[in-house]
């Protein structure tokens, strides 16, 4: 979900790419690719990564959307004609899941993807992931408030969030998707440490909190 430029650093979170022997580790072809395009202007190496074939199979939609609420429908258009073919779908707006302050069509309105815009792509038999950007907010707190949102809009799914430092991503399988992608999320944990990415079990209780940071 590309927009124009703002003149902000919240994109620029990728001070990481300097500190090889923390983070290379983790997936050392991954962190080797992202780091040898690190200089690159934004939009070209965006392209790069994908040419780079950084997720083997993926298909892209990476047009421009704005706050016009015709222009936004044209870009869905678009993005689910693209993605017909897609196993899953992941959803990259600036901010995250829509916020009552901002309506469709008003200023900022492109840095959210809508629940009804999530739902269309769940609605079509695709498990959806989202990148959320924190709030200044509990994290546990709006972890609970995404899980009652994603659960209302998409009852049947079963959510996840994969949590890091800065940012989360929530995830939303189908049913009939639950035997293959539920041992994969689970195995996130498992494989990398919590302090780089955990999974949590959103349809589960939220009694322990200490599950969250």
């Amino acid at each position: 979900m590309l927009t124009a430029p703002d003149r902000s650093s919240d994109g620029n979170r990728r001070a990481y790419l300097l500190q090889p022997a923390v983070h290379r580790q983790f997936d050392p072809g991954l962190f080797d690719n992202l780091a040898s395009l690190d200089d690159e202007p934004h939009g070209t190496r965006l392209l790069r990564i994908e040419d780079a074939g950084t997720i083997p199979g993926a298909i892209y939609s990476n047009g421009h959307l704005s706050d016009s609420t015709k222009d936004r429908m044209a870009f869905w258009i678009a993005a689910r004609r693209a993605l017909a073919e897609a196993d899953i779908v992941f959803l990259d707006p600036d901010n995250g899941l829509d916020v009552p302050s901002v309506q469709p069509g008003q200023r900022n309105s492109s840095k959210y993807v809508t629940l009804q815009e999530v739902r269309s792509f769940y609605a079509a038999g695709k498990p959806v992931l989202i990148y959320q950007h924190y709030p200044r907010q509990k994290r546990s707190q709006f972890l609970e408030q995404c899980g009652d949102r994603l659960s209302e809009a998409m009852p049947d799914a079963r959510l996840w969030a994969f949590q890091t430092k800065l940012t989360v991503f929530l995830m939303a399988i189908r049913p009939e998707q639950q035997s293959t992608l539920g041992p994969a999320a689970r195995a996130v944990s498992e494989r990398w440490d919590d302090d780089f990415i955990r999974a949590v079990d959103l349809n589960a209780t939220y009694a322990d909190q200490s599950r969250f940071r």
